[in-house]
């Protein structure tokens, strides 16, 4: 299971100063994945640049949700993925049953 990045003071203190770099360097946004909301909310805040979140809360300027967490494609589920369906499971019925029918010789 993933863990949070960032959750020890210094640690955050440093991911902060590495995004302020970047931002002066001339980076033009930053993806943050698993770190801590506060710590997300904070590097969002002191930047002007877009911060974009996977798995970072909610104050960041936006947020990644992959197409196959949210539509249940792959059985793996993450803490901050939103799952909406179950296609997956609805897929590999599908598949099986076409393959059937073709063996049957009922598809041609």
């Amino acid at each position: 299971s993933p863990t949070l990045v960032g959750t020890e003071a210094t640690i955050a203190d440093e991911l902060l100063q590495q995004a302020k770099e970047l931002e002066a360097a001339g980076a033009a946004g930053l993806i943050l994945e698993l770190v801590p909301e506060d710590l997300a909310q904070s590097i969002s805040k002191e930047t002007n640049f877009p911060v974009i979140g996977i798995g970072a809360g909610r104050f960041t300027d936006g947020q990644v949700q992959v197409w196959h967490d949210l539509v249940g494609l792959s059985p793996k589920t993450y803490r901050h993925a939103v799952r909406l369906a179950e296609i997956g499971n609805q897929s590999q019925v599908a598949i099986k049953t076409y393959l059937q029918r073709v063996a049957d010789r009922q598809i041609p």
